[in-house]
């Protein structure tokens, strides 16, 4: 039995007839200008044969038709007006995507759970912040000092003499240089030879870092004066 190849050819006056006419009479076969133009001769042949649905996308095809025009060296917008009819008429209809911007109020972006996580931080930060700056404050600032022996103009029997105090516990203690042992109360205790005549007790207290509280006392040694107090002591006895 023998078949019957039927070949479809585009309407008079159309847009395929429209492109195969130019072509013809610019002298090229589909072959040859499917060499000038780059595009696919399969795809030339869909143009002319006004077969649109063998293009994947006959709205992003008429970029191809451009191109066709270009190397054809013919008119665009005639052409163009003809393939634009032609979808028209095959019911290809260009969708247009609408976005839709939705408004978002400013309370929509408060995040219940990110507030209570931002707060929490904030909190954190804060202790902290505090904190380094009380140990900063305590570090650096002057210890409390107190010298309960001897008083300030204390006469004294001998060549020595008890330097008792109450610090705090973390402060360094020292008295003309000689430092003395704080325990954890804060007392401190420390004894000193002094020459006869009047002597000078500085009494200095520092922590780490920071300047030291200062206390002064003087204090008379007259080995004159204790002698004769023995002597006294003695014709009693």
């Amino acid at each position: 039995m023998p078949f019957v190849q039927k070949k479809v050819h585009a309407a008079p006056g159309g847009f395929g007839e429209t492109i195969r006419e130019l072509r013809e009479l610019r002298g090229y076969t589909l072959e040859g200008l499917a060499r000038v133009s780059g595009i696919h001769m399969s795809i030339l042949r869909a143009f002319e044969e006004e077969r649109l649905e063998d293009l994947a996308d006959p709205f992003y095809a008429e970029r191809h038709v451009r191109g066709i025009v270009k190397a054809l060296d013919g008119r665009e917008a005639y052409v163009l007006e003809k393939y634009h009819a032609l979808l028209a008429t095959r019911g290809f209809v260009k969708q247009t995507h609408t976005v839709v911007r939705q408004l978002v109020r400013k309370r929509d972006l408060f995040v219940s759970s990110h507030a209570v996580g931002f707060v929490g931080f904030l909190l954190v930060v804060i202790c902290v912040g505090g904190y380094v700056a009380w140990q900063a404050t305590l570090i650096s600032s002057k210890p409390a000092l107190d010298v309960t022996s001897p008083i300030d103009g204390q006469v004294l029997h001998s060549p020595h003499v008890e330097i008792i105090g109450e610090t705090d516990p973390s402060a360094l203690v020292d008295v003309n240089g000689a430092p003395a042992v704080v325990d954890a109360s804060g007392v401190f205790h420390v004894g000193l030879d002094v020459p006869r005549g009047l002597t000078t007790l500085t009494v200095q207290a520092r922590r780490r870092y920071g300047s030291a509280t200062v206390v002064e006392r003087h204090v008379n040694y007259n080995a004159i004066t204790a002698t004769s107090t023995s002597s006294t002591n003695e014709n009693i006895r």
